[in-house]
């Protein structure tokens, strides 16, 4: 639930599939691509989700959504990276990145993404508003978050006096949890 209750923007992403990937006309000779899509937008809980990887193929569908829950006073962006999965380290095919800021609300946008000269990547943007979401959409604390953070602190404080020797243990209660 977000703090206090206030609007949040849900974004539902959808990664639909992919055409023509590729990773190099020398390295396509040698494998073809095992291509998974990762998602990324900083600054919220579980902002960086991907795709399952789709085994040998050019022509991947993954039909996968995503859900983020985004505070609207911030501006977001959607950083999409297409992969290669490789028994060792995967290969980054390529990068882009999609300002959030222009997207309105209950509006279906459809997204093509190129990387290189000729993959693409077909995407489905829906934002929409939630008075009552079922997830926080900040890292923030709130009041009453921070209220008991505090007595935390104090009774720590309290019991580590009684076990420690004094000249060990904490001289005060900022000492007991240094941020």
């Amino acid at each position: 639930m977000c703090v206090a209750e206030i609007k949040c923007h849900r974004l539902n992403v959808t990664v639909e599939k992919g055409e023509n990937v590729r990773k190099g006309r020398i390295r396509d000779l040698m494998d073809t691509p095992d291509p998974y899509v990762e998602l990324l937008v900083k600054g919220i809980p579980k902002g960086n989700p991907k795709t399952k990887t789709i085994d040998n193929t050019i022509n991947p569908e993954w039909n996968e959504s995503f859900t983020f829950y985004l505070d609207p006073s911030k501006e977001y962006n959607l950083d999409v990276a297409l992969f290669d999965e490789n028994v060792g380290k995967d290969e980054l095919i390529g990068r882009q990145t999609i300002n959030l800021k222009h997207l309105k609300p209950n509006e279906n946008v459809a997204k093509i993404l190129e990387f290189g000269k000729k993959s693409k990547i077909y995407l489905k943007l829906l934002l929409e508003e939630d008075w009552v979401p079922d997830l926080r959409y900040s890292t923030d604390l709130s009041d009453q978050e921070k209220v008991f953070l505090g007595k935390r602190k104090e009774y720590a404080f309290k019991a580590i006096k009684q076990i420690l020797r004094p000249d060990i243990s904490p001289n005060n209660v900022e000492e007991v949890c240094k941020e």
